[in-house]
């Protein structure tokens, strides 16, 4: 856990970055998630039983897609300027970078010094 009780606002940070419609959080006798495409179109409702798996892993993949674009429009940036940006850790860019490089979108170029993250 980074930051207890963060999750809910960097999900609508991170949507909002990418220009989708903010998520709609409902707190009654459950929890509630729903999430809106680009046209917004309803795409997800999620009930209590994965709220929060469900959430943590649209944060995580909000992130990752979000670092991409970054990474497409800032080639040569380091976990340093992508920490300043994102707002998270380290950690957590790391993660997201060890993600991306395992699904051989980017690589990293350079020495260990002065090299940045680049697309493939």
């Amino acid at each position: 856990m980074e930051k207890l009780g963060t999750g809910i606002n960097r999900i609508k940070k991170a949507m909002m970055k990418m220009n989708l419609p903010e998520p709609v959080f409902e707190y009654n006798s459950s929890f509630q998630v729903t999430l809106f495409d680009k046209k917004s179109k309803l795409v997800d409702t999620v009930g209590v039983n994965v709220g929060v798996n469900v959430g943590v892993n649209v944060g995580v993949n909000v992130g990752v897609e979000s670092l991409l674009e970054h990474i497409k429009s800032h080639p040569g940036q380091r976990v340093v300027q992508f920490t300043e940006v994102f707002g998270v850790t380290a950690r957590t860019i790391e993660r997201w970078i060890k993600q991306l490089k395992a699904e051989g979108k980017i690589e990293f170029k350079g020495s260990s010094k002065k090299g940045g993250y680049y697309l493939k």
